[in-house]
């Protein structure tokens, strides 16, 4: 049996209002989170990242920002929901992790959830300052589930 989870990239990019006027812009990209073949039954850990970059037209600047995840196509961040890709009826567990020890959810802040944030120096007008943010899954263990591929759409919002 194998369990793959990717997860899909839907940025979306919310400005909040600041005293201040910010010169800056951000950008956000990730990579596919994917377990691999699990076998049934059995527990299964990833991981991927997320990558904000940061850019000024006045700097030097200090951007704040929080990245949040959606709960996905399951609706929940207690656990989110895998389906299998082309139609099944039997979801798998999973949940995505802030910590490599997989023991805070990330989420949007709600539902015990946790949200990661950071700050960045833009220092100079021609070179952007990046942050990489680990995501951790984790398939959880005593699950049956049809064999095949599974996948689940998660947006990630970068807030700055």
């Amino acid at each position: 049996m194998r369990h793959k989870l990717n997860i899909l990239l839907a940025a979306q990019l919310l400005m909040l209002p600041a005293l201040a006027v910010q010169a800056a812009t951000c950008s956000l990209g990730s990579n596919d989170l994917g377990f691999g073949a699990v076998l049934p039954g059995k527990m299964a850990d990833g991981s991927a990242a997320v990558f904000v970059a940061c850019n000024s037209t006045a700097p030097p600047e200090t951007v704040n920002y929080s990245v949040t995840i959606s709960a996905g196509n399951g609706s929940s961040y207690s656990p989110r929901r895998m389906s299998l890709i082309g139609g099944g009826s039997t979801p798998v567990n999973y949940n995505l992790f802030t910590d490599s020890s997989r023991s805070q959810v990330w989420g949007d802040g709600t539902a015990g959830t946790n949200v990661v944030a950071g700050s960045l120096m833009v220092v100079s007008a021609s070179s952007s300052a990046n942050a990489t943010l680990p995501v951790y899954g984790r398939i959880f263990a005593s699950q049956q589930s049809e064999a095949g591929d599974y996948g689940d759409l998660l947006v990630i919002t970068l807030n700055f």
